[in-house]
Order: C-alpha cells, then sequence, then structure tokens
C-alpha cells in the first residue's frame, strides 16, 4: 500500500502538524482581523454549503445554516484547540446548529406554513380552543367525581 503524496490532501491518523497557513489565519481572526474572517469565510463555504444543502434540502435553508454557522462559531475560535483541522470544526458546528433546528422545530406549536402550491386560504390551522366533545367528557368527568 504506497503513502498518498503530500499534495492530495489526505492526512494520516496521528499527523498532528498544523497547517502553518491556517495556523496564522486562526490567530488573525482570534485578534479579530475582518479580512482574515472573510479569508476563513470564503474558503470554507462552499464546503459547508454542500453539507447544508445536503442536510436542509433547501438552497434558502442552506445558505441561512452556512451563514449562522459562520456567524457563530468563528468568533468562538478560542475554545478551538487546534487538534483537528478548522474545517472538521465548522462542519461539526454545522451539523450541531442543524440538530438544535430539528429538535427546536419538533417543540414548535406553529402550524407549518403552506408550501407554495398549497392554497393558503384552505390551510387548517389547528383551533386551540378545546372541542366541544373534550369539553362534554371534561364534564361528565367532573360530575362523576
Amino acid at each position: 500500500m504506497r503513502e498518498p503524496s503530500d499534495d492530495s490532501g489526505v492526512r494520516r491518523i496521528g499527523d498532528a502538524t498544523p497547517d502553518p497557513d491556517e495556523a496564522a489565519l486562526l490567530e488573525r481572526v482570534r485578534r479579530g482581523d475582518a479580512d482574515a474572517f472573510d479569508a476563513v469565510a470564503r474558503t470554507h463555504a462552499p464546503r459547508l454549503f454542500r453539507l447544508a444543502l445536503h442536510l436542509a434540502r433547501r438552497p434558502e435553508d442552506a445558505e441561512d445554516l452556512v451563514q449562522e454557522t459562520l456567524v457563530r462559531a468563528l468568533p468562538r475560535l478560542d475554545r478551538f484547540e487546534g487538534r483537528a483541522r478548522l474545517s472538521t470544526y465548522l462542519m461539526r458546528a454545522l451539523t450541531n446548529l442543524w440538530r438544535n433546528r430539528l429538535r427546536s422545530k419538533g417543540r414548535s406549536r406553529l402550524a407549518p406554513w403552506p408550501e407554495s402550491g398549497e392554497d393558503r386560504r384552505q390551510a387548517e390551522f389547528p383551533d386551540p380552543a378545546p372541542s366541544a366533545e373534550n369539553g362534554l367528557v371534561e364534564r361528565d368527568r367532573a360530575d362523576r367525581v
């Protein structure tokens, strides 16, 4: 089995030598350099977008997810220890953000907005008031008690 060439981008497990350009860029971002932030965002956004599009299935949602990931993760780089690549850190941050969105969406009491093909006037939204049947059942139960 051959070792991959140096320009393949493949790293072996245990290869802890960080990319010197990436390390310098990270230091600039940590110091608040806006140009470095922009460089990191431009470098990693296409790969993040592909993952976000795979998860969200809609380009608009994927763009929002990438933007929110970069806005949240890059200012918190003081937590980044450098044991992994920056791309790994950002991909994990995007995945965690997506999971949090799914969790909060499951807890939402709002009815989903009708899709563009549906007539919004005919969309059924849940009525928060108790049904007449539930009212009768509760009244009957109270009479028995």
